[in-house]
């Protein structure tokens, strides 16, 4: 027999790093979104970063061209932070709360951790001229997260455990809209307002 070997084909690529399996990837992503609703959690589009040694977690949720990345890498050049990923972040819900995890499949910044942290709060970015936070109701978190989040909508349960997960979510953790300048301010802005 033969054997197929995949060489820089651009099957399977994430990043600088090529995946053996060109169905590891979205496959492994889409069996977790799968999993998610059951199992207390959703797979979000943010970057998730760890504070003072996993003890606070904050998410950073946005769509495409929102400064994940950015976000990402202004908090990695801190002290004491470390972060989980800039584009896919898992939260679920535990015992004392909920916490955020990293997962494998980040964006544009490279570094990604299998840390978790306590989720302290939630920011939607916006590029700004300032640095601000505005408050959001419960309504308008889960409907902004509904819209920065993977959702399982081929399967009516799953959706049905992901509304109530994100309706408990908004009710429980602060969520606000970050309008930020793209630059190291918004860190120590943040860690001011926020923890």
């Amino acid at each position: 027999g033969k054997i197929l070997t995949l060489e820089n084909a651009g099957l399977g690529l994430r990043g600088d790093e090529i995946q053996p399996d060109p169905l590891s990837f979205p496959l492994s992503e889409v069996l977790l979104m799968v999993l998610l609703p059951g199992l207390g959690g959703v797979l979000t589009h943010a970057c998730g970063v760890s504070l003072d040694g996993g003890r606070s977690g904050l998410l950073f949720a946005g769509n495409s061209g929102a400064g994940k990345s950015t976000i990402a890498s202004i908090w990695a050049a801190h002290g004491g932070v470390s972060v989980l990923n800039d584009d896919r972040v898992v939260v679920r819900r535990s015992s004392d709360g909920f916490r955020i995890h990293g997962t494998p499949w980040s964006g544009d910044y490279p570094v990604r951790s299998v840390e978790a942290a306590p989720l302290r709060a939630v920011c939607f970015l916006r590029h700004s001229t300032e640095n601000g936070l505005s408050a959001l109701s419960p309504v308008e978190a889960t409907t902004g997260m509904l819209s920065r989040s993977f959702l399982p909508f081929w399967d009516a349960a799953g959706m049905d455990s992901t509304m109530q997960f994100l309706e408990q979510l908004a009710g429980t953790v602060p969520f606000f809209e970050l309008g930020f300048r793209p630059d190291e301010s918004v860190a120590g802005f943040v860690r001011n307002s926020l923890l």
